[in-house]
């Protein structure tokens, strides 16, 4: 026994998906039964959200092909669950055309020829994932179910997939010595240490992941084997992982030298850098402006605590009590064209400030992307601290 279902959402999923119902003309037979539910405002067919979900039962649960035809033109597909919302199957278009040409009656039960194992997602997979996911496996619609294959959601192809998602490399310089957060780092590298309860490199990986990056090259040389015993090949966190393993220190850039070849231009970040910036908006700026490396940059403002003076030659000029100076800082955060790599001297000590300074030499073209989110280079003792909730008045006492 089973019902036929067009459109569902459960507004208490805890899944990031966004959803759209495909039946606004709803084929005969069908009861509508509203189920309103809140859209967020990336609602892929545009618009700022709304009630859009419904529910379609059929009122005979033991449902043919007869109504499902009738309106195929706008509908697709159906999905067949039971009366406790479990899914059943999907029945398409094509098994439609088929099952007409093998001359199964249009009354005949829609269990015949549905597909049984159907493609699914369990709740818990974010906009990112789902976009790149239906991508990967050219799928047009995609249910979201839960362990007891309850149908949660379901996401369509044709408006989901029109949101931009990561799919470029993405690569974790986690190879220092974390030589500043010291006595933290004689047992530790720095990649592992945790914040909130998780290590700096896992919450850089879920952020590309929820994003839509899946491979990931980790630049490793201090306490390598801790670092590739605790991420694996990066399946616990359904992504890919390769590791570029350094035999000396080759700076900031020279494991960059270490790469495959890649067919597109990539992000580097480095693995104490915790941030909540849109790389997706960071990745389309390098396209748009068409540069050869774009370096995210923060506007910081420096407090100094005393007057300050402008001197001409030993004469006072101007006089300023306690000024704010702002600047611009590097934020660790890059995305780079993948022909930078022949630039950079093989398996040699390399700086990302020389990289820089060499395109800069060769008039190639580097953009300054400005962040104004939330931002933390975990560098000293004190950031640590602070970026786990210790109050810096306290630090001095912590027995570390």
């Amino acid at each position: 026994m089973g019902v036929i279902i067009s459109g569902i959402n459960n507004p208490t999923s805890t899944h990031n998906a966004t959803f759209t119902d495909i039946s606004d003309n709803p084929p005969p037979a069908i009861l509508q039964l509203p189920d309103e539910i809140q859209f967020n405002d990336s609602y892929a067919g545009g618009g700022s959200g709304g009630n859009y979900s419904q529910i379609y039962y059929y009122d005979d649960i033991n449902a043919t092909y007869n109504p499902v035809a009738s309106n195929y033109s706008l509908h697709k597909f159906r999905f067949v669950i039971d009366e406790k919302n479990r899914l059943l199957g999907i029945i398409t278009e094509g098994d439609i055309r088929k099952a007409i040409l093998k001359g199964i009656a249009l009354d005949d039960n829609v269990k015949k020829t549905m597909n049984r194992n159907p493609f699914c997602l369990k709740p818990g997979y974010s906009n990112g994932e789902i976009v790149r996911i239906m991508i990967d496996s050219n799928v047009y619609h995609l249910p979201i179910v839960d362990d007891q294959k309850i149908v949660r959601g379901i996401v369509f192809k044709d408006t989901f997939v029109r949101q931009k998602v990561l799919l470029c490399p993405v690569v974790i310089m986690a190879g220092g010595l974390g030589s500043r957060l010291l006595p933290l780092t004689e047992d530790t590298p720095k990649p592992l240490l945790t914040v909130s309860g998780k290590p700096m490199i896992v919450h850089i990986i879920e952020k590309f992941r929820d994003e839509g990056a899946k491979e990931f090259f980790i630049c490793v040389n201090y306490k390598r084997s801790m670092i590739k015993e605790y991420l694996g090949d990066g399946s616990a966190y359904r992504v890919r992982i390769t590791y570029i393993e350094e035999t000396d220190n080759l700076g900031t850039s020279g494991a960059l030298s270490l790469l495959p070849e890649m067919s597109s231009s990539f992000f580097v970040i480095n693995a104490d850098v915790l941030t909540s910036v849109n790389f997706k908006a960071m990745y389309q700026f390098h396209l748009d402006n068409e540069s050869i490396l774009t370096v995210a940059i923060k506007k910081i403002q420096f407090d100094v605590p005393y007057g300050t003076v402008s001197l001409e030659h030993n004469r006072i000029v101007d006089l300023s009590e306690k000024p704010s100076i702002e600047n611009y800082i590097n934020a660790g955060i890059y995305v780079i064209d993948n022909h930078c790599i022949k630039e950079i001297p093989t398996n040699q000590p390399y700086d990302m400030t020389d990289l820089i300074s060499h395109l800069l030499s060769n008039k190639r073209k580097i953009s300054g992307y400005l962040i104004n989110d939330e931002w933390t280079d975990i560098g000293q003792l004190k950031d640590y601290f602070l970026a786990n909730g210790v109050d810096p008045h306290n630090i001095d006492e912590l027995n570390i």
